[in-house]
């Protein structure tokens, strides 16, 4: 299944971005590929690079980090539903609430790394025990209609948003 089998029927608008910038790779390249980048990325990184932010009220690197790790989590949940043919409607979330509660410009760039990789882990596990049938099954959130294997890829394209917000506006900001 690749990003590009995936209708505008099976997710809302909003997530448009997540699935395009994705162009046409298959599902468990971009999950695996996905955790590579963004973990050699934050490798890369200088230890206090980790607390910049490129603007004032902007998160830092390593709330950018936790707010990808948070959303996996909450897209994982959406993803399980749905795919267990639950029917349920899905409640949204506010990442700006979040982000303050997750104290993550106190914690370590390895104890982020560690827990990226784990939750990215979680999901390729998740994905992979999902059949045809499965990633097929329709749910909502928000009252938006979701098919599963759109949330996967919304998954996998949420972090490569974030990749490219951190490559484009962190690393090549001026005085960074």
């Amino acid at each position: 299944m690749r990003a590009t089998d995936i209708g505008a029927n099976e997710y809302d608008a909003f997530y448009a971005n997540y699935i395009k910038v994705l162009d046409d790779i298959e599902l468990m390249k971009a999950m695996e590929e996905g955790a590579n980048q963004f973990s050699k990325l934050l490798e890369a990184l200088p230890e206090g690079k980790m607390l910049y932010a490129y603007a004032p009220g902007k998160w830092t690197i390593a709330e950018v980090v936790l707010h990808v790790i948070d959303a996996e989590r909450v897209f994982q949940y959406r993803l399980l539903r749905i795919g267990r043919g639950d029917q349920t409607n899905l409640p949204g979330f506010e990442e700006n609430d979040y982000v303050p509660a997750s104290k993550a410009n106190l914690r370590p760039r390895e104890s982020l790394l560690k827990e990226l990789k784990a939750v990215r882990a979680s999901s390729i596990e998740l994905v992979k025990s999902f059949d045809e049938e499965a990633f097929n099954s329709k749910g909502f959130v928000m009252n938006k209609p979701f098919t599963a294997r759109a949330i996967a890829f919304i998954i996998c394209g949420h972090m490569k948003h974030h990749v490219n917000v951190i490559e484009d506006r962190y690393l090549k900001y001026k005085g960074a």
